[in-house]
């Protein structure tokens, strides 16, 4: 199959990255990891972009915060992570800091809505991997809070077509439609693991 053909050549370079996917394999207290084919796309991606400030919204217990800030570190970027669970929020920290990337990644707990609704920071990158429902309520603050020519990535919107998370299938089709038909943004979608859609603020 070409998904394995593909994962034969994906590494983490951050050996924590292994035990925290690993890990949340075998637990049901956690949300389940972009995985190693998204967190590769998004590593590209920031390459590119190198944006001076990121925004991750949905950090769990941080592989996704810790992936990407093994990149933004080689600019002296840095990333805001936020998710309202304090106890992940708490296991994030403890990671983060094992990862010695304490410099690089700010977590915050709060609810991603009131966060949004209240940050007066601007960005060049947000990662978008919080509570599905939310991600047609948010979209519009999320441009509103994105610098010109900044790059919003979203995961898990191919749920329409995956058959996972059927209760979350409309929110994100949803997103899907709005982004596609907001003249502000540039959209397509790839099909690595459960769909990310990349938009590009023109």
């Amino acid at each position: 199959m070409k998904e394995n053909y593909i994962l034969s050549f994906l590494k983490h370079n951050n050996p924590i990255l292994d035990e925290i996917l690993y890990s949340n394999l075998t637990r049901n207290d956690v949300q389940p990891s972009s995985g190693i084919e998204v967190i590769k796309i998004l590593q590209l991606l920031l390459l590119i972009k190198k944006p001076k400030l990121m925004l991750e919204l949905g950090t769990s217990n941080g592989y996704s915060a810790i992936a990407c800030g093994e990149i933004l570190k080689k600019f002296n970027a840095k990333l805001i992570t936020v998710d309202s669970k304090e106890r992940l929020y708490k296991e994030a920290i403890k990671n983060i800091k094992k990862a010695n990337l304490e410099n690089t990644i700010s977590p915050i707990c709060d609810d991603v809505i009131n966060y949004l609704n209240k940050t007066t920071e601007k960005f060049d990158f947000i990662y978008q991997d919080s509570g599905k429902s939310t991600y047609p309520e948010t979209i519009e603050k999320i441009i509103e809070i994105l610098n010109p020519n900044g790059i919003i990535v979203a995961d898990d919107t191919l749920f329409k077509i995956t058959g996972k998370r059927k209760s979350l299938a409309n929110a994100v089709h949803k997103y899907n439609e709005l982004v596609f038909n907001n003249k502000k943004l540039f959209s397509t979608i790839i099909p690595f693991g459960d769909g990310l859609t990349i938009s590009i603020k023109i």
